[in-house]
């Protein structure tokens, strides 16, 4: 019984731990919102089909914000600049270099 709830008091302090260090390098300071996409990639974007599955996240979607690794990021044919993710059932358009969201379509 002890053991158990030291496991369980180790496991919560890693979660814990690790979702602290994960909010704090998704911050994002002033001057950090990268360019607007072009009229191409967005309209791209927009016509894709809706995807079986989305990416979930517990952090509000924000333009200039890095999304966490587990979500996927679907390159933009001719444009190497720019990719996109079905996160929280919305189309974002990210910058794959630093996976930050560009824009969220509506």
């Amino acid at each position: 019984m002890n053991k158990a709830l030291i496991v369980s008091g180790a496991l919560a302090l890693t979660i814990l731990t690790t979702a602290g260090y994960a909010a704090s390098a998704y911050q994002v300071s002033a001057g950090d919102v990268p360019d607007a996409p072009p009229q191409a990639v967005v309209s791209f974007v927009e016509g894709q089909p809706n995807p079986v599955s989305t990416a979930l996240v517990e952090e509000p979607l924000v333009v200039g914000q890095a999304l966490s690794l587990h979500v996927v990021l679907v390159p933009v044919p001719d444009n190497v600049d720019f990719a996109y993710a079905i996160v929280n059932n919305q189309r974002v358009i990210v910058e794959p270099a630093s996976r930050k969201v560009v824009q969220i379509l509506p």
